[in-house]
């Protein structure tokens, strides 16, 4: 049976929708060509930064022949409501359609409608023009002179071309012949952009990720993944560090790249002065890279990594004296009750003071962290550092649950403050929307509470 190549080449897809579209695209032209009396075997999409593609196996040639009987109205209706038959079967006068007697129902319209089945070819090339038209994206762009126009073209980023090829693998595949606001379509695509610029001719997806490969790109994002994680591994471990691996980051980079090769680089070690969770959110953010630690030591970052300007002006906001306060002898580190009381009531105070700071207004996800290396830095007991890091605790159900007994207090106080407070304005969640997320706020009470085994009264 015949198989179906289609492939939407533009300039770079940013890598937060390429897997999503890639979806979309796949959902789309196999839902259209099932409504219009296809079937296929299996389908599978592909993306890369500047390509989005469907391999579509088994797709029958041509739709079947339909025969449809279509009722119509009462042979003594009223004229509206034949000539409403009429439209609706297709027919051009009454003497087309024919007679049906019932006992209960009397003499009644009735069209036998016969529709020839369609080659393939010819509902593909009405379906991928409509798709692409009416594609989801979360943003697009016009461009061009015909970009001035009302109904012009709009994709994510400039289209460039389209290949579309179809046939049985012991056949010459054929072109599926369709155009869209000056693209038409073909059997060619381009590789890399700079290793590779020249155009491929490529007769169905065998050949076609062959060639792509040949001309320094990796269609399957998964294997892109699978290369940039083993190399960056081999890499660390040659250097003698281990690499921080980050889900998230790894599936954004192989969104950016066609043909991964992984390098390392690094900066001045005065930098390491900066916090660790600094470095790696810019290093991530700004960045897009991994970071490296010395191997078998999971609190400290090396320097082996790449890094441009920002780092300077993180490491200038962090380098901002912090005036200790006065020492103070605690004696016993454990605080007696009346001791958790006011540490809690100090922790209070400083617990949202570090939303303030340069650090966390660049790097909202340190909020917490940052406050705790502040309040360290300045003396502070190590049960005040540790609530004002640890009262925006249970953030989900995966996340720690804060045992000591100042960061507990704390944590409770500021979620049920926030609670009490939404509901005060009538600010309460739906069975469709939590903006506030109240409804994690409730259920960190609910486990700071079951699994400190803490006592509240609800009087």
């Amino acid at each position: 049976m015949p198989d179906l190549l289609l492939e939407l080449r533009s300039e770079e897809i940013p890598a937060r929708m390429q897997r999503k579209a890639a979806g979309d695209l796949r959902k789309m032209l196999t839902d259209g060509l099932v409504e219009a009396g296809l079937t296929y075997e299996a389908a599978r999409e592909y993306w890369t930064p500047r390509r989005l593609t469907l391999d579509i196996r088994g797709l029958t040639a041509r739709s079947k022949d339909i025969s449809e009987e279509i009722k119509g109205p009462s042979t003594s209706a009223p004229e509206q409501a034949v000539q409403g038959f009429l439209r609706k079967a297709g027919l051009s006068s009454i003497a087309e359609a024919h007679v049906h007697s019932d006992p209960k129902k009397g003499d009644f319209y009735v069209a036998h409608i016969s529709r020839p089945g369609r080659a393939a070819e010819e509902i593909i090339a009405e379906l991928v023009p409509g798709i692409i038209r009416n594609f989801p994206w979360p943003k697009s762009m016009r461009w061009g002179p015909a970009s001035a126009k009302p109904g012009s073209l709009r994709w994510v980023r400039p289209l460039q071309s389209i290949l579309c090829t179809f046939g049985p693998e012991t056949e010459e595949p054929v072109v599926v012949d369709f155009e869209i606001d000056g693209i038409r379509s073909g059997n060619t695509t381009y590789g890399h952009r700079f290793h590779a610029p020249d155009a491929i001719t490529v007769r169905r997806f065998d050949d076609y990720v062959s060639k792509l490969e040949a001309a320094k790109v990796v269609l399957d994002a998964d294997r892109r993944k699978e290369i940039i994680l083993a190399d960056a591994r081999n890499l660390a471990f040659a250097n003698g560090l281990d690499l921080v691996e980050d889900d998230g980051l790894l599936e954004e980079v192989s969104g950016l790249v066609e043909w991964p090769v992984v390098l390392m680089g690094e900066f001045e070690e005065a930098f390491l002065a900066i916090p660790a969770e600094v470095i790696r959110l810019t290093i991530r953010a700004n960045q897009k890279c991994f970071v490296t630690r010395p191997q078998g030591v999971d609190d400290a970052l090396s320097n082996r990594f790449i890094l441009t300007a920002p780092a300077s002006s993180d490491r200038d906001g962090a380098s901002h004296p912090v005036v200790p306060t006065p020492s103070v002898a605690f004696g016993d580190i454990s605080p007696s009750r009346g001791e958790i009381t006011a540490l809690a009531a100090r922790a209070a105070v400083l617990a949202k003071a570090d939303l303030t700071t340069e650090v966390v207004g660049e790097f909202p996800e340190l909020q917490g962290a940052m406050g705790r290396k502040y309040a360290l830095l300045q003396g502070e007991h190590p049960s005040v550092a540790a609530a004002i890091e640890e009262h925006y605790k249970p953030q989900g159900p995966s996340d720690r649950v804060p045992s000591d007994p100042v960061s507990v207090a704390v944590a409770l106080a500021d979620k049920i403050d926030t609670l009490v407070g939404f509901w005060a304005i009538d600010e309460k969640p739906t069975g469709s929307k939590d903006p506030y997320a109240l409804r994690r706020a409730a259920l960190g009470v609910v486990r700071l509470v079951l699994d400190n085994e803490t006592p509240v009264s609800l009087l």
